[in-house]
């Protein structure tokens, strides 16, 4: 049925006599390494971009439009010096209009935090140990 020629003759023939790899198997042994090590090297550099990517601050997103409250003058409000440093925010004692106040700055990106803390200090409830909230914004 098949001609014993086609069965035994090599689909690649050594240019060399003494057995060893043909030019052609060496080209290609070459290029799929060659393509393996770039797929590889593709896939890392899209892995470590993918882990360093951070969520950024966008100022004109819905939330940020709302009015936030009423408005006060904050032209008076002066930073003494920092009180504390914590994951959050950081809280700073002040002056606003003569009176010693303290107050919390959040990072644009915490933004979810102000809110709920805004929610506990407009709640109704007091404490003698939590402060009076005199300005949220």
């Amino acid at each position: 049925m098949f001609e014993k020629s086609l069965i035994t003759k090599p689909f690649i023939t050594s240019d060399n006599k003494s057995g060893g790899f043909s030019t052609a198997t060496i080209v290609i042994v070459v290029f799929c390494v060659l393509f393996l090590v770039l797929t590889i090297i593709g896939a890392a550099i899209l892995w470590i971009i993918k882990i360093n990517k951070k969520t950024r601050y966008n100022p004109t997103s819905v939330d940020e439009k709302e009015p936030l409250g009423p408005t006060m003058d904050l032209g008076k409000l002066t930073r003494d010096y920092l009180i504390g440093q914590g994951r959050y925010g950081t809280v700073w004692k002040g002056q606003l209009n003569g009176e010693d106040v303290a107050v919390k700055v959040f990072p644009p990106g915490h933004r979810q935090y102000w809110l709920c803390e805004k929610q506990l200090f407009t709640s109704g409830h007091t404490h003698s140990n939590i402060l009076k909230v005199k300005y949220l914004q």
